[in-house]
Formats: structure tokens, sequence, C-alpha cells
């Protein structure tokens, strides 16, 4: 917590942002582009596939001979990318645009920016540095230089945001040129070679992204993506782990890097949901990735597959209710991931933890596993072995115990456990093995919710023996509009504790109003306690609402 203090608070993500964010190179590299994605925005439709957002990758931008030039489009494929843009906005799905810091030799804005300094330079002469970049040859743009990271601005208003696109996807800057001493221009004074500012131009480069947008949309929190960046990028952009090949292990290693990340005080993160590159997933690896991406802040299915196939929720037709029905868990959890978010913002907490963050006096805790905490309740033992259906996990010692829910959609009780043991539990591949701890309350949006004007909460309350008195459970979270970045945006914050009564429950809610007359996007809340049989009385009072 105090590293990620130390190196920046983590940009709170519009709540969109946490919804499904398709991506895939092979419909923009296809030669009708602008059919195939307007096809995703028919297919979500038809499959139930709840969506936000779009990547669009680089092929929009490749020229007749295949090259990439930033801040252009391929109108051959794409003939009205206005019409394209209007599309998915009126699906209310987002687009991200891919933008990459180099301009090939032969892009149109070359000689004016060589002619203006705006590259970095070989340090043998005042020439811009010119290294191999997707097939061909180019010059990094240098952001310690003011003049280049106007032009960017400038470049993303009139290109981007002209077309209609919002958000950026700022890719493949991870600024490996040939000559390592090349020359930087370090905002004018002794210039700086690039091996030893490589990470922060990568942050740059973020940051008049991030300005770009904010004086776009500047009443909005920005979204962002980076596939590089150093300590502190959360404060402009969502990052993940690169490009992945698609195989079990990689199921495996991705989920410990993205807890690693966690720990390094980057938190919105995620993977290649299914893999990047290789052969398409099989199903049993595509449902069970999905089962796992689900829990990740960056919840993103990119593909560029071998065999040209795409990797989609429906790539599998006999499996896609699988991978549809958990893309629906996914949505339920979002108002409990939005807390753990603005945690992550606030608090500097790692919304993706290993078991001994929160339990380090537990030894078995330290002991390497694939088991992990989403906040500090939700319990998510995902499997990630071919053929596996059934899981044994390790519960942490919390004086509480557990609670085993085979499915937080359905109101139904589940399987108490006490901490300290290791159990067996079932996982047939439409199953993901998940445990609250006992005492935690999930903001949930169950099936039919929204719809209904409302909003559920989850109470887990823990057993009670003969003779024994368990204390105060306390949960808070707050809402609002998912979007305003003003500070002194309102909101609404919600106190509960939850406490053993008269051989009953006692849930006691204090909401917290603005003065405002802005209101949460629910009209009434409704409370379901899992897993005992004792009545359960609900005491409510909200403070600066006189009716």
């Amino acid at each position: 917590r105090r590293f990620a203090w130390l190196t920046g608070k983590m940009l709170m993500p519009p709540r969109w942002s946490l919804g499904y964010s398709g991506s895939t190179m092979t419909y923009t590299e296809a030669p009708d582009a602008q059919a195939q994605l307007l096809g995703f925005i028919n297919r979500c439709s038809a499959e139930n596939v709840p969506v936000s957002s779009f990547q669009l990758s680089s092929g929009y931008s490749s020229t007749e001979s295949g090259k990439r030039h930033v801040f252009t489009c391929d109108r051959a494929t794409i003939p009205e990318p206005q019409v394209l843009a209007r599309a998915f906005t009126d699906a209310d799905i987002r687009l991200a645009a891919n933008i990459k810091p180099v301009l090939l030799t032969d892009h149109p804005a070359y000689k004016k920016l060589r002619a203006d300094g705006a590259f970095i330079l070989n340090p043998s002469a005042s020439e811009p540095e010119v290294s191999p970049f997707w097939d061909a040859y180019g010059s990094h743009l240098d952001f310690t230089n003011r003049l280049t990271i106007q032009w960017w601005i400038d470049s993303i208003r009139q290109h981007l945001h002209g077309m209609g696109i919002d958000c950026t996807w700022n890719d493949n800057n991870e600024y490996a040129l040939d000559n390592e001493e090349s020359l930087c221009h370090s905002f004018g004074s002794t210039p700086v070679p690039i091996k030893l500012m490589r990470p922060l131009m990568s942050m740059l480069m973020c940051k008049a992204s991030f300005i770009a947008q904010k004086e776009n949309i500047a009443r909005e929190r920005p979204w962002l993506i980076s596939r590089c960046g150093m300590p502190g990028m959360g404060r402009y952009v969502q990052t993940w782990s690169g490009d992945n090949f698609t195989e079990w292990k990689t199921l495996r290693y991705n989920l410990r890097m993205g807890l690693g990340l966690c720990l390094s005080g980057c938190f919105n993160i995620g993977h290649d949901i299914g893999g990047f590159a290789g052969p398409p997933p099989s199903a049993e690896l595509l449902v069970r990735w999905v089962q796992n991406g689900i829990f990740h802040p960056r919840f993103t299915m990119h593909s560029w597959n071998s065999d040209g196939s795409v990797t989609m929720p429906w790539l599998h037709p006999s499996h896609t209710a699988l991978v549809v029905e958990a893309m629906h868990l996914r949505c339920a959890i979002i108002p409990y991931l939005y807390q753990v978010m603005r945690r992550a913002s606030e608090a500097y907490e790692p919304p993706l933890r290993p078991t001994f963050l929160d339990h380090e006096d537990d030894p078995q805790t330290w002991e390497q596993s694939d088991d992990f905490l989403l906040g500090p309740s939700l319990l998510v033992a995902n499997v990630v072995d071919e053929g596996a259906r059934w899981r044994e996990v390790y519960l942490p010692q919390n004086g509480v115990g557990w609670w085993h829910v085979e499915s937080l959609l359905e109101e139904r009780s589940g399987s108490w456990y006490g901490g300290g043991q290791t159990i067996r539990l079932e996982a047939p591949l439409e199953r993901i093995p998940l445990l609250v701890a006992a005492g935690a309350m999930l903001p949930v949006d169950l099936p039919g919710d929204i719809d209904a004007g409302m909003r559920s909460l989850l109470v887990f309350p823990p057993p009670v023996r003969e003779g024994e008195s368990e204390g105060e459970f306390t949960y808070e979270w707050t809402e609002d509009d998912g979007l305003s970045s003003a500070p002194d945006a309102p909101r609404v914050t919600f106190r509960c504790a939850l406490t053993h009564q008269d051989g009953g429950l006692r849930l006691s809610i204090e909401v917290d109003t603005p003065p405002s007359a802005w209101r949460p996007p629910f009209a009434s809340l409704r409370v379901i306690h899992r897993g005992v049989s004792q009545p359960l009385r609900i005491e409510a009072r909200c403070l600066g609402m006189p009716d």
C-alpha cells in the first residue's frame, strides 16, 4: 500500500469499463473489416452476450502495402469510419483505437516531425534513430519533447475524437530501439540515452493520451489501455500481461502474473482470455479461461489465432451457453467489483490478492497455489488443469469460516467450512469453485434486479453454535453515477453492521445521501441472507433524506 501510494493513485475506472471488452486482430485485418466489426455487434445481441467496449486493433490503420500508419484509417476496408463508430455508440459499446508511438519513414507526417525534432535522435547525428517496426522501419516519438506531446494530443483529437472514438489503446510502446544510446530531448535539458528513459517514455505517452481524452470528455473518467508502463501507470491506464500463447499453462501463469502485478501496485489489470497467439482454445480451455477472467478488472478476449479463427464467446457453439453464463455472472458481481476497485483507488488495496495478504499469520497460505481473493471476501479457486472436475482448496484461518456457494446467481444456501483446512470441491465444467468469508456482505445485481430497479445485498452470516457469540461484521460501499470525474460528484454511502442478537440476526443499514437530488440507479435494496435459517431483523436509516 505504501508503494502504491508513493507511485501514484490508481485512476478510478468508469463502471462501464468493468464489462466485457471484445477485441481481435482478425476483424480489422479483414478486407471487409467494417462489415466484420458491425457483425460483432449483431452477434453479441443474438447470443445474449453482454458487452461494454471493443478494442480496435491496429489493422484499421493499415495502408495498401499493409504498413501501420498511426492516426490514419484504411478507407478500403473501413470506408465509413464515422458510421462504424456511430453504430458502436448506438449499441452502447465504447471503442478504443489502437495507437502506436512510431511513425514509419513513409508516414505522411514523418518529414514535418523530423524537421521539428519530434523523434528520438541517433547519438551520432541530429537525425532520428530508425529501427524495425511492424515489418518496416520507423522512428520513435519523443515524449520528453513538448512539441511531440502537443502533436500527439492534437492527433488524437482530430483523427480519433473527430471520428467518434473516445478511448485509446496505447500499444507497442516498449521503446525497443536498435541503438540504446539514442538520445531523448529530456524537456530541453541535457539529452539522455533512451536506455535510461525507457519506462518513463511509455508513461509519458500514456499521460499525453490521458490529457487528450480528459479534454474531450472533461466530465467523464477516461479509459485508456497500455501494453507497457512503469510503477504508477495506473494513474492513467489499464494494462494487461501482453501477447500470451494459447495453452493450459498460460492460464495458470497469467493468474500468478496478475497477482504479482497487484502486489506491485499495478491494480487495473487482466489478460487476453483464451490466449492471443497460437491455435484456438479448446472448448474446455475457453470455458475455464472465461471463468477465471470474470474475476479480473480487465475482462477481454483478444486473439490472432494461427488458423484464422477468432476467439469469441461463440467460438464453440456447443459450449457458448456456459461461456455466456459466466459472462452474466461477471455482470452480477460488478457492484462488488466496483467497490473493490474503489478501495484500490482510495486505500491502495490490491483488488486481486494471494490468500496470504489477508491471512499472513496462517503459514499454509504462503504455500504456492492457484487460489486468490477478489477483495477481502471472495475466494476464487478456478480450475486451471485440463480435464479436472474437482478442486482441492485450502481455506485460510480467518476465525469465522467460509461459505461454499455453488452459484451466486441463485437464491439457495451453501455449505459452511471452518478455516485452516483443505477441502475438496466438485468442479464440473459449468461450476466455478467459489467461497465467501463468513460475515461478508456482497452487493450484486441478480437476474432481474436492474429491470426491477433493485440492488441485492448477499449476506453470509457465520453460524453460531450453542454457547458461542460472534462479534460484529461491517461493510461499507459507495454508489455514484459510475462516470463522473469530479472529486465532489454526488455519491451515496451504505454502511452495514451485522450482529447476532436474541437467537437471530440483526442487520443495521445506514444510508448517507448527498444534499443533491441525485440517487443511486436502484430504488430498493433487497437483502438475502445465505446459509443460515436464523431470522433476520433489518434496521435502516437514511441520513440527509427527509422522505
